[in-house]
């Protein structure tokens, strides 16, 4: 079988992660809380901070 010529998979690789690293960035700033819990209630919570 021949190789059929055209983007290398390195390149196609390198432009793919890429691609998605530029989808994750754009993601967060649509949705600031994606890294947060949600509580049973549906809540957001970044971060507890607990009495002493």
């Amino acid at each position: 079988m021949e190789k059929e010529e055209g983007i290398s998979e390195e390149l196609l690789s390198v432009i793919l992660m890429a691609a998605v690293k530029a989808y994750e960035e754009d993601f967060a700033k649509k949705n600031p809380y994606s890294d947060a819990r949600t509580l049973e209630n549906g809540l957001f919570v970044r971060s507890i901070k607990r009495r002493k």
